[in-house]
């Protein structure tokens, strides 16, 4: 079975590599959002914000290498960097 592409979610705000994923589900979805309270304060997202407003302080690329799906999403990103040298 091939590869399908992911993508690569970056924080407008410091350009930090969020996670590399195939999917944006509710797990990597919250750790955004956690990143985006703390990077982003002046521009607060409220208690249940909309995808739109999160990704407005994202930059969200496809990415086509193998990705490595055996680790938790929040590692995803370090191990796909790592992976890529």
């Amino acid at each position: 079975m091939p590869d399908r592409p992911g993508f690569d979610v970056l924080c407008k705000g410091c350009g930090r590599s969020l996670v590399t994923v195939r999917l944006l589900r509710d797990p990597e979805i919250d750790v955004l959002v956690d990143h985006l309270r703390v990077c982003s304060a002046s521009e607060p997202l409220g208690d249940t914000p909309m995808l739109g407003t999160i990704l407005r302080g994202l930059l969200v690329r496809a990415v086509d290498h193998q990705m490595n799906t055996d680790v938790p999403t929040d590692q995803a990103a370090v191990t796909a960097k790592s992976e890529s040298r």
